[in-house]
């Protein structure tokens, strides 16, 4: 198998994007998993007054050209416990609900990406068109998760907060048959 491209990760992190290759460890998104506060072993920025948790999630995704000319690929929903923090005050129920959706969404967006993937069904000679359609899908979903964390006044508003989180479970079940092995 012919590698095409190395391993690319893509963290949210403050709504910036970061490349980063390390090794620590991550939380691969599972249904049956939620996040609990003792997964964010960040030291909180109390610098950023108006932030009381922080949720870094990458969708990682790594490609090569299998026996027959196609893009073979990985698509995967990451938590990256050490760049993930809490304020001591916002230690509630409600703000990790919140922290949980943004997780949810960084997996919604993996689930997008497979399936826009499988429709493709890209050969090798298409690797330039496989980075530019996850390229998009990764724009839409920074783009998600400013809109999800500006309407819902990052978790202060219950009643859309509340909204927000049906959508979310709607929309992962809409794209079910595409969640990661």
């Amino acid at each position: 198998m012919r590698k095409v491209n190395a391993i690319l990760i893509i963290m949210l992190s403050l709504l910036l994007l970061n490349f980063n290759n390390s090794s620590q460890k991550r939380i691969v998104w599972d249904e049956s998993v939620k996040l609990a506060w003792t997964d964010f072993r960040a030291a909180p920025n109390y610098e950023l007054h108006r932030i009381g948790a922080l949720t870094s999630s990458s969708i990682k995704y790594s490609y090569s050209c299998d026996g027959f000319g196609y893009i073979d690929y990985e698509i995967a929903a990451e938590f990256i416990p050490d760049e993930s923090w809490v304020k001591e005050v916002k230690r509630d129920y409600t703000t990790l609900q919140h922290e949980q959706a943004h997780f949810d969404i960084t997996e919604l967006y993996a689930r997008k990406i497979r399936k826009a993937l499988l429709e493709e069904n890209l050969v090798c000679e298409q690797a330039v068109d496989f980075d530019m359609l996850i390229g998009e899908y990764l724009r839409q979903w920074r783009i998600m998760q400013m809109k999800y964390d500006i309407n819902t006044q990052g978790s202060n508003d219950l009643e859309k907060q509340a909204n927000w989180l049906k959508y979310i479970e709607a929309q992962l079940f809409e794209y079910r048959e595409f969640k990661g092995v």
